[in-house]
């Protein structure tokens, strides 16, 4: 690493200051991210005058006559940021090179607050652990990350292309391993995943299974405006950056294909549950919420022959002009997204069925002919097949248009076959009649009946 006055100058901020963990605030988006207390005046003035010396970040604070009090604007072109002043700079830098080495399971905190001697107290009112500067000293894997992270912020600051990492994270199912798809990197639910998570949020708090979640890690392009006015910031840098729809069709993408690429007896069900931008202006990184959802079936670990499996999966979908079955695709998600109410997932699943093969007369009939048909050559199979969903839609319609009460553990085995029905046409039409799904409702029935 070459000599850096800035990183010098932090890492002797960091050594000489004590740690405050928080471990409980939300507000902060990441529990457990470090804050200085009790930084030596002198030191956090040689960092003032390091970053007012150094060429490239002094051109962020156009006005450094009265540091603590004026704060100086910086928008992104991730639409975050805002204002910043050298006072806080120490900090900012702190939290998001300790995010970014969590990302790569680097832990540091449990290394500081693996010894009760390290602490001021076990528990503060507010929840907060004091680590005592003098009992510990930075490990060089945080000053690697901030050396990194100044250095993007340089790039960015001189108008440089550069890129920031961008985390989507999905929960339902886990992976045994990382594996690179894309421009993108898929990673498993690790120690430094949890800490950068807020833990209201883990797995274990859905589905009562540890790392059922996973990280896509995938690198956006970045830009920054250093005090823009009102009306040009914020719209006009996010507008900038164009990566934003393959973060929008991933996000999309992402819980069909896992459901596609699974097994007969082992079906997975994943959403989307927040997006992540390691964000260098920005306090912490920001988070998108998304209300919690709960899956209807139970978590899965995919190993890495199953990764490469969904990877083909995301391409097929992607690559597939399937518009005409968005419905029942919408039906396949919400159906996996209920998690104590099989009746009203088994409603969903007709529904989705419906929208690829249903009729305005003989509904059933219809259905249980091109279901059967699509799904089976052999005529016994058909046969019993068409049976059986003649069946499981007679119960549709006696729940919906007669009240009919169903108990919960035969709702939940009805609620399984038609989820297994019509995952399997979807997984059909896909792989092999991708021409069925470009035709409308009423042609298409008419090619499965007459095939």
């Amino acid at each position: 690493m070459n000599s850096d006055p800035v990183l010098e100058a932090f890492s002797k901020v960091c050594n000489e200051s004590s740690f405050v963990f928080d471990r409980l605030a939300d507000y902060l988006g990441f529990p457990g991210v470090p804050s200085f207390v009790d930084t030596p005046a002198a030191t956090a003035k040689e960092f003032e005058n390091a970053i007012i010396a150094d060429p490239d970040i002094s051109k962020i604070f156009p006005d450094t006559s009265n540091a603590h009090n004026f704060s100086h604007n910086i928008y992104t072109s991730c639409g975050h940021g805002g204002s910043t002043q050298i006072c806080l700079f120490a900090w900012k830098l702190l939290r998001i090179s300790y995010i970014h080495m969590l990302l790569n399971n680097q832990g540091w905190a449990d290394i500081l607050l693996s010894s009760t001697k390290h602490l001021h107290h076990e528990r503060l009112r507010n929840e907060r652990l004091w680590v005592n500067h003098k009992d510990t000293h930075v490990i060089p894997v945080l000053l690697d990350s901030a050396y990194h992270i100044l250095n993007i912020m340089r790039n960015a600051i001189n108008g440089k292309e550069i890129k920031v990492d961008v985390l989507l994270y999905f929960i339902g199912a886990g992976i045994d391993q990382e594996f690179n798809y894309g421009n993108g990197t898929f990673i498993p639910f690790h120690a430094g995943v949890k800490c950068i998570i807020p833990a209201k949020f883990h797995p274990i708090e859905y589905c009562n299974v540890e790392n059922a979640g996973f990280i896509y890690k995938l690198t956006i392009d970045y830009k920054i405006k250093i005090g823009c006015s009102e009306e040009d910031s914020l719209l006009y840098c996010r507008e900038e950056n164009y990566n934003n729809k393959f973060i929008k069709d991933m996000v999309d993408v992402m819980p069909f294909a896992c459901t596609m690429c699974s097994r007969k007896d082992r079906p997975i069900s994943v959403h989307y549950e927040r997006l992540i931008y390691i964000d260098p202006f920005a306090w912490s990184g920001e988070l998108n919420y998304v209300h919690p959802r709960y899956n209807v079936l139970y978590p899965e670990i995919l190993n890495g022959k199953e990764l490469k499996s969904l990877s083909s999966w995301i391409e097929k979908i992607s690559g597939t002009d399937d518009s005409n079955i968005k419905i029942s695709k919408k039906r396949l998600y919400s159906a996996l997204l209920l998690k104590n109410n099989p009746e009203n997932s088994f409603i969903d699943c007709i529904i989705g069925l419906e929208s690829l093969f249903g009729q305005r007369t003989r509904t059933s009939f219809t259905l249980a002919k091109c279901v059967s048909k699509l799904l089976y050559d052999d005529i016994k199979c058909v046969k019993n097949k068409f049976d059986e969903i003649k069946k499981l839609y007679k119960i549709r319609n006696d729940i919906i248009h007669n009240g009919k009460i169903i108990e919960y553990k035969e709702m939940k085995k009805y609620r399984d076959q038609t989820l297994e029905l019509l995952t399997a046409c979807l997984k059909k039409l896909y792989e092999d009649r991708t021409g069925l799904m470009k035709m409308k409702i009423s042609d298409r029935v008419k090619k499965i009946a007459l095939q």
